[in-house]
């Protein structure tokens, strides 16, 4: 969508299996920020990202190769061509090059980062990440700025809503969810939903969480014949957590954009991560006082789980850790980075910085 004169904005993202769909997800939510305002919007999106997670596409996407220098300077022309002037990229992990191709057809970048300690020569780095550690950058360009923590995820509004709206806590744990990312690599939820099958945890409302690009689908839906019931409740491919993660009083995640939602909400996580840096992230959170994190996906025991979970039973520790997590991560990150990256171009809105 195109409006009269108001530069064309292109935003970049990259999913797969491999990947997950937080970046493609988080780059949704600023196109939606963007559509708010009346910024007209493109979006670039790698071919082999899952089909399930384009389906929420609030713009048109245009698929492409790959992300490479050499294809991201054959973009930047036809983009400059159509009246572009700002890209922001949201990738896995973003080179110096890729910035520079963009940069040579006369774009401002804005990049997306969540693992800094690298060198890049864009506008702006957003490092959504709570990891301090990760805050760290060179640069040559003498006008380079980092804005850095959970405040920037770019989520969708309703979150906003959830965070600023009042919260109830429950005496005891009486509904739970798991989400453990769009794709799920290493198929914890089935490890979850077994482990959550007997004991205390039985009476317990479950609801289990399927992403569009979900890898363990059979595995889960084995689990599901086996230790299913009428507690236990699936969501495929929803457009929105918001509401899902507030109505719960706990919820089990790999430590990627989730665990943040779930501190936006206020509702204590319990992470099982998958990467390195989630593990990070977990720790993170947890030394500020939300959320557990309970180990490696993995190599946790069910036993564990059921611990971890028996752990954030007590209220007070509830109340606690959601007064926390709402304090860290407010909601509005999109409307943060499309302000920044508006400025850069002359466009300032009135949105929250």
């Amino acid at each position: 969508m195109r409006v009269s004169g108001k530069p064309l904005v292109a935003l970049l993202a990259e999913a797969s299996f491999q990947i997950g769909s937080g970046h493609l997800v988080e780059t949704f939510n600023i196109a939606r920020a963007a559509q708010h305002v009346q910024f007209p919007v493109e979006m670039r999106v790698n071919k082999d990202a899952p089909v399930g997670l384009l389906e929420h596409a609030p713009v048109p996407v245009t698929l492409v190769n790959d992300f490479s220098s050499e294809t991201l300077a054959r973009e930047a022309v036809s983009l400059v061509k159509k009246g572009c002037s700002l890209v922001i990229t949201n990738f896995r992990r973003v080179t110096d090059a890729q910035v520079q191709a963009l940069q040579a057809a006369g774009l401002k970048v804005v990049c997306i980062d969540e693992l800094g300690n690298t060198h890049l020569n864009c506008d702006i780095v957003v490092n959504t990440s709570i990891v301090t550690d990760y805050h760290r950058y060179t640069s040559d360009n003498p006008n380079f700025r980092v804005v850095a923590g959970p405040k920037y995820l770019a989520m969708a509004e309703e979150f906003q809503s959830f965070n600023q709206g009042a919260r109830v806590i429950s005496n005891t744990i009486e509904s739970l969810v798991i989400t453990m990312g769009g794709t799920n690599p290493t198929g914890t939820t089935s490890k979850v939903v077994e482990a959550l099958a007997g004991g205390t945890a039985l009476e317990i409302e479950k609801h289990v969480v399927i992403g569009g690009g979900f890898a363990h689908r059979a595995e889960l839906e084995m689990s599901l014949r086996r230790h299913g019931g009428t507690n236990l409740i699936v969501h495929r491919n929803l457009k929105s957590l918001a509401e899902l993660l507030a109505r719960s009083d706990v919820g089990f995640t790999v430590g990627g954009n989730t665990l943040s939602e779930m501190a936006c909400v206020g509702t204590t996580a319990l992470v099982l991560y998958e990467m390195p840096h989630e593990k990070d992230q977990a720790m993170a959170f947890q030394d500020r006082g939300f959320g557990v994190c309970v180990g490696s996906g993995i190599d946790t025991s069910r036993d564990i789980i059921v611990q971890a979970l028996e752990h954030v039973g007590d209220r007070d520790f509830r109340v606690r850790s959601s007064a926390v997590g709402r304090e860290l991560v407010d909601g509005r990150g999109a409307q943060r980075i499309l302000g920044l990256s508006l400025d850069l171009i002359g466009h300032p809105f009135s949105g929250l910085l």
